[in-house]
C-alpha cells in the first residue's frame, strides 16, 4: 500500500458530503480510513513508532485551501472563509504538516473546517426562496440566525481530535488485556451506528437514536458533544424548514451525516488499536524470550 495514497483518501475525506448535501445528491460512499504506520526498534529491540513528519497532501504545506464550502457558489457571507474564497486547510488544520494518526485526526462531524454548516443554508445565512411568479428573491435563515452554521463542539475548533485513550491515559501505556477489550467495546458501538435504521417520523428517529447511543457516549466522550451539535443543527432546522420544499430530504441526509461520520471515525479508532496491539503483542513476545 502506497502510504502517499492513503493519506491522500484520508485528504479527500474533508470534502465528503460538502458539496452533495447542499444538493442533496445520493448519498456518498465512505472513503478508505486506512493508513501505514511505521515502528522501529530500539535498543532492547522493542517496536516503538517512528518519529512523524508527514507534508499535508492536500495544501502541500501551504496552509490554506480554496474553500470547499463555498467554491462553487455565490457566498458573500461563507460562514467557514467569510467569504475570502480560501480557507484554512482541512487536513492539516493550517500547519501544513499531516497529523500522526495514532496520535489525532480529523474532526469527525466538521471535517476540519472548525464549524458547522446550517442545514437550512448550508452556511450562506441567507437562501433563495422561488414565488409562485417564478421570481426568486434571497431569505434570511433563521434556522442558524443567519450566521451560516454552528461552532463546532467536539473539536472545539481545533479541527483535530485526540485518538481514542484509556483511563485518559495514552494506548502505548495500556495493557494487551486493555486494548483487546476497547476494541471490543468500540467494535459494539460501531455495529450500532451502522445498523441503525431511520424511519419516517424524524423526532422519533431522533430520540431513537439519541438513546442507542446513551450508554455509549459515557463509554466515549466525543459521541456526546456530536450528539449536542446534532441537536443543534437539527432543533434550529425543523423550526423553520419544514415550511420548505425539500424538508424530508434534507433532515434525513443530516442523520446520515451524523451516522457517517461517526462510522468514521469509529472504524479508524478500531484500525488504530488493531495497530497498537499487534505492537504490543510483538513487544511482549520480545520481552519472554529475552527472560
Amino acid at each position: 500500500m502506497n502510504p502517499y495514497r492513503t493519506l491522500c483518501a484520508l485528504a479527500a475525506l474533508c470534502l465528503l458530503v460538502v458539496g452533495s448535501s447542499f444538493a442533496l445528491q445520493a448519498r456518498e460512499k465512505i472513503p478508505d480510513h486506512s493508513f501505514e504506520r511505521e515502528t522501529v526498534l530500539d535498543d532492547q529491540g522493542l517496536q516503538q513508532w517512528a518519529p512523524w513528519d508527514v507534508v499535508c497532501p492536500q495544501c502541500k504545506a501551504v496552509k490554506e485551501i480554496e474553500c470547499p464550502l463555498c467554491k462553487d457558489r455565490d457566498m458573500p457571507h461563507c460562514i467557514e472563509c467569510g467569504g475570502d474564497k480560501r480557507a484554512v486547510c482541512r487536513t492539516c488544520a493550517g500547519t501544513g504538516r499531516y497529523p500522526d494518526p495514532m496520535v489525532e485526526i480529523i474532526c469527525p462531524y466538521c471535517r476540519g473546517a472548525a464549524v458547522y454548516p446550517c442545514a437550512q443554508c448550508w452556511g450562506a445565512g441567507t437562501f433563495g426562496i422561488t414565488e409562485a411568479n417564478g421570481s426568486s428573491r434571497q431569505e434570511k435563515c433563521r434556522a442558524c440566525k443567519e450566521r451560516g452554521g454552528y461552532d463546532c463542539l467536539p473539536c472545539e475548533g481545533r479541527r483535530l481530535v485526540p485518538t481514542i485513550t484509556i483511563k485518559k491515559k495514552p494506548l502505548a501505556e495500556a495493557s494487551i488485556d486493555a486494548l483487546k477489550e476497547k476494541r471490543a467495546a468500540l467494535q459494539e458501538v460501531l455495529e450500532t451506528i451502522e445498523n441503525f435504521e431511520h424511519g419516517k417520523n424524524h423526532r422519533k428517529t431522533e430520540k431513537a437514536f439519541t438513546t442507542a447511543l446513551k450508554k455509549p457516549t459515557k463509554e466515549f466522550p466525543i459521541i456526546k458533544p456530536m450528539l449536542e451539535l446534532f441537536d443543534e443543527v437539527y432543533s434550529g432546522f425543523v423550526k423553520v424548514g419544514v415550511a420548505f420544499e425539500g424538508f424530508d430530504g434534507k433532515i434525513t441526509h443530516q442523520f446520515y451525516i451524523f451516522q457517517d461520520r461517526l462510522t468514521w471515525h469509529l472504524r479508524h479508532q478500531i484500525l488504530v488499536l488493531d495497530k497498537e496491539i499487534a505492537r504490543a503483542e510483538f513487544n511482549a513476545n520480545v520481552t519472554a524470550e529475552s527472560k
